[in-house]
């Protein structure tokens, strides 16, 4: 709050001369009509607070090489520090205050950087991601609902629906290893050619690295999508042979 206005800022630096403390009253926001912003400076010049909010690392700071300031996020910020005018700007800088974007709540900052990143849209609805989920998190929503259907809530419980989906998703991926590699030709040769390490991983193991990197095209999680395409409706069953109930 000391530092909130020019008068109170100057007090507060005179009072800690050892600080170095410098204060100046600056238009931040390029609009004329609104008040000056009080911006202490640093004894190193960086930027200390703004109208009695402290600084994210680097805010304000300068290129070494050219002296142009370099404009960060947080020191466009749309409602604060950015282009809204000053009432919004007063609204905006309580940590307290959220704006809404569908069922979720943004600090002003948040919402800033969603929408630079093209996560929401201006009018604060978010974006649908165009991203498809992993064959993993697809197969383990797929167990959860029929954990569900055998007992209502079962599925809540986070610990042991992990395990129930690791051990049925590495018997899905040892079958895709299967059809893959028939005879284990592969993993034989992967481990000849690493002694040192092919003691400490399973078969299992050895056809994920082998199978399921980047360059390969994730063969593995290929082949397993398919199995669970063709395997959808025994999934209840194997739980329930499992000892699920």
């Amino acid at each position: 709050r000391e530092l909130a206005s020019l008068a109170s800022a100057r007090e507060f630096a005179s009072r800690y001369p050892k600080a170095g403390l410098r204060v100046e009253a600056l238009d931040l926001d390029n609009d004329k009509d609104t008040p000056d912003n009080t911006v202490v400076y640093r004894k190193n010049g960086n930027i200390y607070a703004v109208d009695g909010f402290y600084t994210a690392p680097g805010f304000g700071g300068k290129n070494k090489k050219t002296g142009q300031r370099i404009l960060k996020s947080r020191d466009t910020m749309q409602g604060y520090f950015g282009t809204g005018d000053y009432g919004t700007r007063r609204a905006n800088r309580g940590k307290d205050k959220k704006i809404a974007v569908d069922n979720s709540f943004l600090t002003p900052y948040q919402r800033y950087t969603a929408l630079a990143k093209g996560k929401i849209t201006e009018d604060n609805h978010w974006i649908v991601s165009d991203k498809q989920p992993s064959v993993y998190n697809a197969f383990k929503k797929l167990v959860a609902q029929n954990m569900e259907s055998i007992r209502v809530g079962s599925s809540k419980s986070i610990g042991p629906t992990s395990q129930i989906v690791s051990r049925l998703w590495n018997g899905i991926l040892a079958q895709a290893a299967r059809q893959l590699d028939p005879q284990g030709v592969r993993i034989q040769e992967y481990r000849t050619e690493n002694p040192t390490t092919q003691a400490q991983l399973t078969d299992l193991d050895i056809a994920k690295r082998i199978f399921n990197t980047k360059k390969r095209g994730k063969r593995l999680d290929a082949a397993a999508f398919q199995i669970i395409q063709q395997q959808q409706g025994n999934i209840r069953q194997a739980l329930l042979d499992g000892g699920f109930q």
